[in-house]
């Protein structure tokens, strides 16, 4: 379905299909957006490992925190490939207290096993790596962009696009106008959005989640 679908099915559910128009096209367009983003963060529907800069990350000796893209929700698998061509070296997925820990009671450089997303869009590599090579990750990601043209559609699959008019639909009953406010209208929006597409984790959830990673296997003989 393209922007200009959505945006003609939400008019429509919005009984806002005449001009001048209630909602802007452009407010309509935002709300698509957001709801394809918030679709991923509640759902992870977007699974990657092949995307340049957001799955690749190179790594130099000394350093063992590196940005990671804002996009990024979620890490699956990380491996490191110390030469290109040669065989990647799986590591651990940890918390970052973990990772505190074995700095305050090993070596903190050495041959990288294992990884951290502090939250805050950095990756932690420990120990630091000796020699450069390169990270891949394999992740779940937010779109990568915003939908603009009327011609762009999500990148999520088809079959979840008509639930995006939900959250455009509860963006738009929360307006502050006596024509179109209803919150009645906006929670049920919010409701059937979230049948779909699930509860929002919480901040505290997503760091518990992190933290709870305590994978003891060690991988590529280290």
């Amino acid at each position: 379905m393209t922007l200009a679908a959505l945006i003609a099915l939400a008019r429509e559910r919005l009984d806002d299909e005449l001009e001048p128009y209630l909602v802007s096209d452009a407010s309509l367009a935002g709300w698509a957006t957001e709801g394809e983003r918030e679709a991923c963060v509640r759902a992870r529907l977007l699974f990657d490992d092949e995307l340049g800069d957001l799955t690749r990350i190179a790594l130099v000796p000394g350093r063992g925190v590196y940005p990671l893209d804002e996009r990024v929700l979620s890490i699956v698998s990380a491996e490191i490939q110390w030469v290109v061509g040669s065989a990647p070296c799986r590591l651990a997925l940890k918390g970052l207290d973990w990772i505190r820990e074995q700095s305050r009671r090993a070596e903190s450089y050495g041959t990288p096993h294992a990884v951290a997303d502090d939250g805050r869009a950095r990756l932690h590599v420990w120990p630091r790596p000796v020699l450069a090579g390169e990270l891949h990750l394999t992740v779940y990601r937010a779109p990568l962009r915003a939908l603009a043209d009327p011609h762009d559609e999500p990148e999520i699959a088809s079959r979840h696009h008509d639930g995006l008019v939900d959250w455009m639909l509860y963006r738009a009953y929360q307006i502050k106008d006596r024509e179109i406010e209803d919150l009645v209208r906006a929670a049920q929006a919010l409701r059937d959005f979230t049948e779909r597409f699930g509860e929002r984790p919480s901040a505290d959830v997503q760091r518990r989640h992190r933290e709870r990673r305590r994978t003891t296997t060690r991988y590529g003989g280290y």
